[in-house]
């Protein structure tokens, strides 16, 4: 299943972001910086993929 739009409800949000924390608890603060801008831009590129709900489709 993937997502259809861009809005999340904030548990969700704050779901997503404490497995991330628990995830990345372990790793040296070298290696938290470095994954964690790659991932900060892996996620930009996801979510330009993504209409907003209020885009309409154009078939």
């Amino acid at each position: 299943m993937t997502r259809q739009y861009r809005e999340l409800s904030n548990d969700t949000k704050q779901k997503i972001s404490t497995a991330m924390k628990q995830y990345h608890a372990n790793k040296t603060a070298a290696q938290e910086a470095t994954t964690s801008q790659r991932q900060s831009a892996a996620m930009k590129r996801y979510w330009t993929t993504i209409p907003k709900k209020s885009t309409p489709y154009c078939i």
